[in-house]
């Protein structure tokens, strides 16, 4: 039986699922510096880099954005979050076709992405003579 699109805890193993091939280095993320946003219109903003990985034959972007948070109909903040989607190429750039769900995981993986683009661990394996784990 299929599950429906909905199904959050389907998503959080895939997510969870994501961060451990991450982690071991299955997954190679790609920057997308300036060519991943939404729509014109919306109040959501990408904040670069976004990064493309490829998983079975399928694109996935993991992104983090901003957007405006309303307190009140005039009063308003901008929040942070962090994204999934599959992404479709139009007009020159990347967008989402379909976002998934906002699971609990979503921030680890986006940390485990970052951490292994930025060599940190690489950096502490030299600098300490230890090898650790994304």
């Amino acid at each position: 039986m299929r599950k429906s699109s909905n199904d959050i805890e389907m998503w959080e193993q895939a997510v969870r699922r994501l961060i451990d091939l991450t982690n071991d280095g299955k997954v190679e993320w790609t920057p997308l510096p300036n060519e991943f946003n939404f729509s014109p219109g919306t109040e959501m903003r990408v904040l670069p880099p976004a990064f493309r990985g490829d998983v079975q034959g399928k694109s996935i972007v993991v992104y983090e954005y901003e957007y405006k948070y309303y307190t009140d109909a005039d009063d308003w903040r901008f929040e942070y979050d962090v994204g999934l989607c599959f992404p479709t190429y139009i007009d020159g750039g990347f967008r989402p076709e379909w976002t998934w769900p906002a699971t609990r995981s979503r921030h680890e993986l986006w940390n485990a992405i970052k951490f292994r683009q930025s060599g940190a661990g690489d950096f502490l394996e030299q600098f300490l003579g230890k090898t650790m784990v994304g």
